[in-house]
């Protein structure tokens, strides 16, 4: 992640979303999580105008990531970001343990631009929007959290 706020700044706050900086490697400081095993089929969150259901990983991930995509001004910049956010909510999501995913959120916070309160307001319009997303989507892989 850029330590430039541009696709949710963009997003949310009616600025252009220009990026500036070079992009700091994160994937150091970020926790490591394990690839995604076996997608199941979509069965909640599917666009409704979607006559055909993706089976492949890279069809679902990118239906997973259309909100943050979509959101996105169509450079390669924020569409980068787009991607990056979506991949870190997907591996958020994946955290089973509510301690684990909560340090998971505060070295996220560590690598944003944002004070307090405008993390928060990411937090609930991005991360949380995400996390719930992916349950709904993908509800066989949160069998273990009660979902």
């Amino acid at each position: 992640m850029t330590k430039d706020k541009g696709l949710y700044e963009g997003r949310h706050s009616g600025s252009s979303g220009d990026n500036q900086g070079a992009e700091p490697s994160s994937e150091a400081s970020l926790p490591h999580t394990e690839p995604a095993p076996a997608m199941p089929p979509l069965t909640d969150g599917a666009p409704e105008e979607q006559s055909e259901i993706p089976t492949n990983r890279t069809d679902l991930f990118a239906e997973y990531a259309r909100p943050l995509t979509e959101g996105a001004d169509g450079s390669v910049e924020e569409m980068k970001m787009a991607w990056s956010i979506a991949t870190i909510c997907w591996n958020l999501s994946m955290l089973e343990d509510p301690v684990a995913q909560e340090n998971f959120v505060l070295k996220i916070k560590e690598q944003l631009p944002f004070g307090e309160e405008e993390f928060a307001q990411f937090r609930e319009d991005i991360l949380e929007m995400m996390i719930a997303r992916h349950l709904r989507m993908f509800p066989s892989l949160h069998k273990s959290k009660g979902v």
